[in-house]
This record gives C-alpha cells, structure tokens and sequence, in this order.
C-alpha cells in the first residue's frame, strides 16, 4: 500500500485545522517546506527489496524527525503563533506526528518482512501487512461491538438506579404528609422523626447516585475500552482498497452511533437523579418549614450558601452546552446559505446540529427542574427565620437567581426548537 496518499491526507488536514487560526507568513513557510518529506515517501513506495526500502525509511524518519522539530519550535515561537492559538497549534502538530510515526512503523514492517523474506519483492511483503491491518481492523470492530454492549447494560443499570430513586421519593413525599399533619397538631416528636426518615432517605440516595456517577466516571475514564474504542483508527481503515474500505468502515461505524447516543443519555440520566435528590431536599424543607423547631440564623444562612453554590453549578454546567444550541440557531442560516445547494453539506450541518440538540435538549429540561427543586430549598424557611434581615436578603438573592436561570435556560430550549424548525425546513428543501 503507498504510503505518499497518507501523508498528503495528514497535511491536507493540518492546513485545514491550522488555516482557522490565520499562521503567519513564517509559519506557513515552514510548513510547506515538508523537508523532503514527500521525495523521501516516493522512494518508499517505489522500493522493491528490503535493503531499498530501509535505505528510503532511514531518509524518510530524518526528515520528519527535523521536519515535526522544526515545527513545534514556530508554534512556540509568539512572533508566530498567539499565545492563546499555540495549544490548538500544538495539538494539530501532535495529530501530524502520530500519522508521521505509523508511517514509520508500517514502512518498517514492509522492510522486514521483506527482508525476512530473502529480498523478495515488495508486493508479498505488502500482502502480510495487509493481513496484519486486517487483522489490526477487525480487533477494533470487535471492540466496538463490545464496548457497544457494556454501553446498552450501562444503561439500563442506570434507568433502573433512577426507578429506585422515583420510588425513594415517593416515600419521602409520604413523610413530607407526615410532618405536616404532625406539625399543625404542635405533635414535636412525629414531627422529628418524620424529618429524620427522610434525612435518611436523602442519604441513601445521595450514596446511589454517587455509585452511578462512579460506573460512568469508569465508563469514559481515559483508557478505557470506551476511549480506545472511539477513536476511528483511520489509518488502519484507510489502507485497504475499495470496496474492501468502505466495508470494514460501515461495520466499524454501525455500532458507534447508539455508543455516542447513550453516552449523551448518561449525562441526562445522572443529572436526573440529582434532580429526584433535589425533590427530596426540597420536600424536607417544606416539611421542616412546617414545624416549630428554629434554627440559628448561621445555620439557615449556611444552608442557603450551599444551595446557591449548587445551583450555580447547575447553571454554569448547562449553559456551557445550552449556548452551543442557541449558537447554533444564530449560525445556521448562513452556514446553508453558504453551501450553495451542496445537499451532503446541508445534510452534514444538519445532523451536526440536530444530534447537538438531541443531546442537550432533554438536560437543559432536567438542569431547569432542579433549579425549580433547589428554590424551593431556599423558599421553604420557617416564618421566624425570615425575621433576620440577612436570611430574608438572602433568600430573597437566591429566588431572583433561580428566576433568571430558569428564564435563560427557557430561552435556550426555544432556540433549540427553533433551530429544528429550520434544520426540518432545510431538510424539506434539498429532497
């Protein structure tokens, strides 16, 4: 298999991902230089013998080597590169060294296995690196299939964790009617202890939803079979000729769309049993407000800190992905505009922004309810609490924040409405 197509692919791409950040004149001087990276590969892909083939690698590995050195020392450079572009620049230069470095070692394997071979022609050698890729090709597919398998029982480890939590709360609610009826009969003591069964319930949910956050961390940590599995290995792919290619990519590809799907899901699914734990907060602070034990000011202002701080969380955490859809919305227009009637192109932005509203949609939702929960927390406060001027300050702040989150976070699950209106709307007009 050549191995000059390769390369020119990588640079292709390095252009692509560097021209975004506008290079300098210098910059882009030393990048197409290449160092007599080319001349080097056309040597090597037109090698026969082992001893040929080792004499072009040993040019080749000279000139990259110098060639990424050269490279990395202009990104470092600020007369070059901003300091604010040089991680992207970095980053592109890294992606650039590792196709560099599977060159390197493909072309080694051709050499000894020629050489191997008494110096026979390079065509056999290529058939056994063939069937190494092959080989390389269907562990990754394999992997996929089982990564694809851990996902789907992930799942429903996580649906049934949340069934748990739905039935936890329906058992704090029944508390919730509990100290109420004991609160309006002044009965103190089956107004503690309802309080106190549902701390407990609290508690065990919290240790739930911790172990699940746990499973997930695990899931996607890096080095995982996920990890590993996510990546397309498209240099292994891409050595095989057609049809063979597009074969073993649509079978590497089928499984990995309901991977990527469920993944997404997993978030929504944490962040909706976070939620129930709210609803359970916020039913224990109506029960609590129902009796006629006080707390001290410190204690109330305290309490409504930490809320404050874990509604800001929220907030913060959704508005990263929420802003995405609404630039999305802003951009979209202009992005079909600009593809002239190039229908793979709409359809390419389309499901881009289609699967990005997909998979926050249903958190923004789930981040808008636990806000609601975590107001009413901080609304929930005895009459007598709210006599000090700084728990009434306070509470009153956090209502407001909690108000304007909720506002924000509704404007951004109409853009993503809207923008599917126009995704449908540019659908309808390249059929």
């Amino acid at each position: 298999m050549p191995f000059l197509p390769t390369w020119k692919t990588a640079k292709s791409e390095f252009e692509t991902a560097t021209n975004k950040k506008k290079p300098t004149e210098k910059f882009l001087g030393v990048f197409r230089k290449g160092t007599g990276i080319e001349s080097s590969l056309k040597s090597l892909d037109g090698a026969k013998k082992g001893a040929e083939i080792k004499k072009a690698l040993a040019e080749f590995k000279t000139g990259y080597t110098s060639y990424i050195k050269l490279l990395t020392d202009t990104a470092n450079d600020p007369k070059n590169v901003k300091p604010e572009d040089k991680n992207d620049y970095v980053k592109a230069i890294g992606k650039l060294k590792t196709v560099l470095t599977k060159i390197e070692q493909d072309a080694q394997r051709v050499a000894d296995e020629a050489s191997d071979m008494g110096g026979k022609e390079k065509g056999t050698a290529d058939a056994k690196l063939q069937a190494s890729y092959l080989k390389e090709a269907e562990a990754h597919i394999a992997l996929r299939e089982q990564v694809a398998k851990d996902a789907a029982a992930l799942a429903v480890k996580l649906k049934t964790a949340g069934q748990d939590l739905t039935s936890r709360l329906a058992l704090v609610d029944k508390q919730l009617t509990a100290a109420k009826q004991a609160g309006a009969t002044s009965n103190t003591m089956m107004h503690q202890v309802a309080v106190g069964v549902m701390d407990r319930h609290i508690d065990e949910a919290e240790e739930i939803v911790a172990k699940q956050e746990a499973s997930v961390r695990e899931f996607t940590k890096d080095g995982s079979p996920m990890m590993k599995a996510r990546l397309d290995n498209s240099t292994t792919f891409d050595w095989f000729p057609e049809p063979q290619k597009s074969q073993l990519k649509a079978r590497r590809d089928k499984v990995w769309g309901p991977v990527t799907q469920q993944a997404a899901e997993q978030n929504t699914l944490i962040a909706a049993m976070h939620g129930v734990v709210d609803k359970m907060k916020a039913a224990k602070a109506t029960a609590e407000a129902s009796g006629n034990q006080m707390k001290s000011p410190q204690e109330y202002l305290t309490g409504l800190q930490k809320i404050k701080a874990d509604m800001e969380n929220v907030f913060k955490g959704i508005t990263i992905k929420s802003d995405r859809v609404v630039k999305g919305r802003d951009a979209f227009d202009g992005k079909v505009t600009g593809y002239k009637g190039d229908k793979a192109s709409i359809e390419k932005e389309c499901k881009l922004q289609e699967d990005q509203w997909n998979r926050y949609g249903p958190e923004i939702v789930v981040a808008r309810d636990r806000i609601v929960s975590m107001k009413t927390q901080a609304s929930k406060l005895p009459k007598g609490a709210l006599e000090n001027s700084n728990v009434a300050q306070t509470t009153a702040a956090l209502q407001k924040y909690a108000d304007d989150s909720v506002a924000t976070l509704a404007a951004h699950y109409k853009a993503g409405q809207e923008l599917q209106v126009k995704i449908n709307t540019a659908r309808a007009k390249i059929k």
